[in-house]
């Protein structure tokens, strides 16, 4: 099984470079591996092959986000057991490996809540580009000569998941969207503000 083998790579730390490894990844997002130039230094830096830091973390994003769906990482971490390592429980290598992780989960509680923000920004499809193409169609008469011109406009909104909305607009409806995109703004500003003031006076009550 590719987890188990991918699992196992974390053998290859001794204590003070996995020691290392979690609270560096605990005290930084790796949503993605794209343009992580100082992840790859700090792997360089404890003896750590880019690839297999790359794949010790996707391990510990499958964990996370086991606990994300299991709402509970008590339930995911015996998931995970019941699951993945019953199966393999003669594989010594591979137990090990989990129990080092399962011995130190308690490390990763900044890592945790990261993975938690990226699973629930990704719920809906983000969006990936748009475009307003500006058009004129000529209007011809019943001589099939152009009397007059319409400026209908293209909107094409792309996600991240490869779909596409693609819907026509007049001008008066950019101006309606301006003004949708200023509340909205405005309504952002005002809802964060509030929450925050809410955090901060719940952890000074605290």
């Amino acid at each position: 099984m590719r987890l188990l083998e991918d699992l196992k790579k974390i053998n290859s730390l001794d204590d003070a470079q996995f020691g290392a490894f979690l609270k560096h990844v605990n005290g930084n997002e790796l949503a993605s591996f794209k343009d992580l130039s100082e992840f790859e230094a700090f792997s360089a830096s404890i003896a750590l092959k880019f690839n297999d830091a790359k794949t010790i973390v996707k391990v510990l994003n499958f964990v996370m986000d086991l606990a994300f769906e299991k709402r509970d990482l008590t339930s995911a971490l015996k998931y995970f057991e019941d699951t993945f390592l019953e199966p393999a429980k003669k594989d010594t290598d591979a137990v090990r490996a989990w129990t080092r992780i399962k011995d130190n989960v308690g490390a990763l509680s900044s890592f945790f809540l990261f993975r938690k923000k990226y699973k629930l920004r990704n719920i809906q499809p983000s969006l990936f580009e748009f475009n307003v193409i500006c058009d004129a169609r000529p209007i011809y008469d019943s001589s099939k000569t152009i009397s007059d011109y319409l400026f209908p406009m293209i909107l094409k909104v792309k996600t991240d998941s490869d779909q596409s909305l693609i819907c026509e607009l007049e001008e008066e409806d950019l101006s309606l969207m301006e003004t949708e995109i200023a509340y909205a703004k405005h309504k952002l500003l005002s809802l964060k503000s509030t929450l925050k003031s809410g955090l901060q006076k719940g952890s000074s009550n605290g």
